[in-house]
């Protein structure tokens, strides 16, 4: 899949240029007195994988607007998630200055951006209070569209999103990818397409509902999937075994039987063979037992020391690698064994391409650790790249893939 540049405008002097970013960051509140408390941006992961998009435009001498969004405020103003600390904490990056525009008419922000002088960078308040928004509105992509001459996309996270800042702009506006946006769908596109092989799936998290379409296509890709987390249950459960009381999604355990007994895919994917159990989740004590010797008053938590030493070996001897989903309940420290064998085992391949996806994934792998890996590339996309992976055609990059 070629999409059409930021590189491809070829003239962006003192053009307008609006910038979807990701910036759903992970805040947090600083009592500073006991009637004022500041909110501070915790994790800048993703603010800093804009930067080289903005900087490259502002090389260009164009004019930066910046739109994201910050949780879910459901179409009405919330303070607490304003995105004017995320301006701030951009202004320290950036070290240049960046005007906050805040929620309001549209029209003054148009003439603020319109005026000449020093200052190429704005920051819009969070796109999610503005009604029109979510519902993907014609005539609030018109009013967005004002701000701007041309629209680049560069949230790979949301791309999956049928909303205006996503999808209907691209009527208003001539749209392009930014350059992490590129750089995703480059790395994907490239593992899905010419991956070295052998090519190894390695799917976790709880919901087997939200994963069954991304397994199903992978399984024609990959030449092993291994699976773990609460989505294994599902397919312990299905081979008859007990679960104890575990978190399962019982209508898809007859989807798990079909996927394990299909005569093409069944054999490629492979199950726990062993597990770490608790008698809540909150448990303190990791209990060890093989995959059929569950008791009916503990849950699964976690993969067993055998299946991680397989599950670890597969990654040493992939050529590529694919995971999205932690293998365990990583949050208690006593059941992230399992999720921090495979971030070890990716942290000492060599010559493994490696993907790594989803929310909850990288904060268990913690990204500090692998991203200076060259062979591992760290997925900005939870559910957009659950969508790029089933095969789904996703609203944020039908409108920027090159004519051919």
């Amino acid at each position: 899949m070629k999409l059409q540049s930021v590189k491809d405008i070829k003239d962006l002097k003192d053009k307008r240029v609006l910038v979807r970013a990701d910036f759903d960051v992970p805040t947090k509140s600083k009592v500073k007195s006991l009637k004022s408390k500041v909110v501070e941006v915790e994790d800048d992961y993703r603010i800093r994988a804009a930067v080289p998009t903005i900087k490259y435009l502002l090389d260009k001498e164009a004019i930066v607007i910046l739109i994201a969004h910050l949780g879910r405020p459901k179409g009405r103003k919330d303070k607490d998630l304003s995105l004017q600390p995320v301006a701030e904490h951009l202004q320290k990056l950036l070290r240049r200055k960046v005007i906050f525009l805040p929620y309001g008419d549209f029209s003054k922000h148009e003439n603020q951006v319109t005026k000449k002088g020093r200052v190429k960078i704005f920051v819009l308040e969070n796109l999610r209070f503005w009604k029109g928004e979510e519902s993907n509105s014609k005539s609030f992509a018109k009013e967005l569209s004002s701000l701007a001459d041309y629209y680049v996309n560069d949230a790979f996270a949301v791309c999956h999103r049928k909303h205006v800042s996503v999808s209907a702009i691209n009527q208003y506006l001539p749209g392009y990818a930014g350059l992490s946006l590129e750089q995703e769908i480059g790395h994907l596109s490239q593992i899905m397409k010419k991956p070295r092989r052998p090519l190894l799936g390695v799917m976790g998290g709880v919901k087997i509902s939200t994963k069954l379409p991304v397994m199903e296509n992978l399984l024609k890709k990959v030449d092993l999937l291994v699976v773990g987390g609460a989505l294994a249950n599902n397919f312990i459960k299905a081979c008859g075994w007990e679960i104890g009381r575990s978190v399962i999604e019982k209508k898809y355990i007859e989807e798990a039987r079909e996927l394990m007994s299909n005569k093409k895919s069944g054999e490629k994917v492979i199950i726990p063979v062993d597990v770490k159990v608790g008698t809540s989740l909150e448990s303190r004590k990791a209990i060890w037992r093989s995959v059929d010797e569950v008791k009916k008053n503990e849950y699964i938590l976690d993969i067993g020391p055998r299946t991680r030493r397989l599950y670890t070996q597969l990654v040493r001897h992939a050529g590529s690698v694919i995971w999205n989903g932690p293998l365990g309940l990583f949050e208690n420290k006593h059941f992230k064994a399992g999720t921090q064998a495979i971030v070890r085992a990716c942290a000492k391949a060599r010559g493994v391409d490696i993907i790594i996806g989803g929310g909850d994934t990288l904060s268990a792998v913690g990204r500090q650790r692998l991203s200076r890996k060259r062979n591992v590339f760290l997925s900005a996309g939870g559910g957009a790249m659950l969508a790029f992976l089933a095969g789904d055609e996703l609203p944020g990059l039908e409108p920027l893939i090159k004519k051919q």
